[in-house]
């Protein structure tokens, strides 16, 4: 190659790394000791993450040969945010794994089925003599895989409530025992169908299976602490696809609290009406669903405070855990520009197609405090 000519790029035929090995590279870490080391390998860790739990079942039944198959397909997003470390030296492998645990969700029939007390609930009578086939795989979608890591003290793990109950039902569980945050998808009684024919379903149905669901978590999620009630699912709109294709997006959870629809929300192109009705008609819809789904809450308080004898241990557990409404959000860590997309940090909120200004860690910028810092010489 000529000197005029322009350097090849490295996925060109012909292209040469003349690069120093050496450059970048700090020589001396390795001299350091290893609890020093490991200390700055912690530091490196990810922020806070979003653990999405993705699994489906799905049955099918042979009725002429009496017998009923179940599929159990685990779909959990990787996690490449994890693989530099992994993959730099023995001590920074061993950083990740010291301070993550894993997290599986064990084979249909694995396990005694969580059953019911309520007979409304359990198997079909025309169906209780089958032969039942369990089956699980992991998906073929790419970038999955059938477990995770994650510190069960700082990650929040979502799950959906519907399939959890489905999950138990038949005989699986999920290793979740030490795990303080969850983020829940279809916490609600209209959310929670039982999609065997033949059931009994009464007025009361879904408040009883709402019941089911966190008696299991009382059960199997002893350490938690917080809870989101996520109603993005009531706004078509698939949380796992991005709005735009960048390797460093974050899944995050938003609190909606009283102030969250009062932040400074800015549009996203042409999805956007720029009179404002699309702001206005998209914030009160989220307001009725957090209003929805927090009322079914407090209905089902109400409901098993009634049974307090019969539930007292799912009365206990629940006192001293009050869930809050959430979204979903996808934050954008970088401050690079970009020309086409909103400067970043951001925090783009699916649910109102809009972008929310965020601070270094994922935080939302607060509008009200950025002007008592600015004007009242608040305190950042």
């Amino acid at each position: 190659m000529c000197k005029h000519c322009p350097p090849l790029n490295p996925w060109e035929d012909g292209y040469q790394d003349t690069r120093d090995p050496r450059d970048g590279a700090f020589g001396n870490f390795s001299l350091l000791p290893i609890e020093i080391q490991c200390k700055i390998f912690k530091e490196a860790l990810p922020s806070p993450q979003v653990i999405n739990l993705a699994f489906k079942i799905t049955q099918s039944r042979d009725h002429s040969a009496r017998k009923i198959f179940r599929e159990l397909e685990i779909s959990i997003p990787a996690n490449p945010s994890m693989l530099p470390l992994l993959q730099a030296c023995a001590n920074s492998h061993a950083e990740v794994y010291r301070n993550f645990e894993k997290i599986e969700i064990a084979s249909l029939g694995t396990n005694t089925p969580f059953k019911p007390s309520n007979p409304v609930m359990g198997i079909p009578p025309h169906i209780r003599d089958y032969t039942v086939f369990n089956r699980s795989r992991a998906s073929k979608k790419p970038n999955t895989r059938s477990y995770t890591y994650m510190r069960a003290d700082e990650d929040i793990l979502m799950l959906d409530a519907a399939d959890v109950v489905t999950l138990y039902s038949y005989g699986g569980t999920i290793s979740m025992s030490t795990v303080k945050c969850l983020a829940l998808q279809s916490a609600s009684p209209d959310e929670m169908t039982w999609e065997l024919p033949g059931d009994t379903v009464d007025g009361s149905y879904e408040v009883r299976r709402l019941h089911y669901f966190f008696r299991i978590i009382s059960l199997h999620c002893p350490a938690l602490s917080k809870v989101y009630l996520l109603i993005d699912g009531r706004n078509c709109f698939n949380f796992n696809e991005s709005p735009v294709q960048y390797r460093k997006l974050e899944l995050r959870i938003l609190e909606m609290d009283s102030e969250f629809l009062f932040e400074d929300f800015s549009g996203m192109g042409a999805k956007y009406n720029s009179e404002g009705e699309f702001e206005r008609s998209t914030k009160s819809s989220l307001q009725h669903d957090a209003n929805y789904i927090m009322g079914d809450w407090k209905l089902y308080r109400e409901a098993v405070n009634r049974n307090v004898a019969r539930d007292g241990d799912v009365v206990n557990f629940w006192k001293t855990r009050e869930p809050v409404a959430g979204l979903v959000g996808w934050f954008y860590p970088d401050d690079q520009d970009d020309p086409s997309i909103v400067p970043l940090p951001r925090m783009f909120v699916p649910s109102m197609l809009a972008w929310l200004p965020a601070h270094a860690d994922g935080t939302i910028v607060d509008r009200y405090k950025g002007l008592t810092q600015i004007f009242d010489g608040a305190p950042w």
